[in-house]
């Protein structure tokens, strides 16, 4: 699992084309065309549609609509299986917490 998340970060890097640690909203959506990062989904027992995990990560966006990839590979291990209803709902509060904290650090 670890390994496969090693993976996952090292492709997610490979879209963050400033090499600023973060995805921005354009860089997110690029990802759905990649075979690799569905596959490691996969392997990770993440039976979420791509699109919506994708949606679940936007809603991670700092005020400048970027992601950490840190913050993405936070949550992705958090996911596991079908979501239910009530992961979701605990992982969007666990979300806006992040994008709180993240506020609160942008602007200090």
């Amino acid at each position: 699992r670890e390994h496969v998340q090693v993976q996952l970060h090292n492709i997610l890097q490979e879209y963050d084309r400033d090499g600023n640690g973060t995805l921005s909203h354009k860089e997110l959506r690029q990802l759905r065309r990649d075979g690799r990062i569905l596959a490691r989904l996969q392997v990770l027992d993440i039976n979420m549609d791509l699109e919506d995990v994708l949606s679940l990560l936007d809603s991670l966006a700092d005020s400048s609509g970027a992601v950490k990839i840190s913050d993405v590979i936070d949550i992705l291990s958090h996911l596991k299986g079908t979501a239910k209803a009530s992961s979701v709902w605990n992982l969007k509060r666990s979300i806006l917490k992040m994008s709180e904290e993240n506020k609160q650090q942008n602007s200090e």
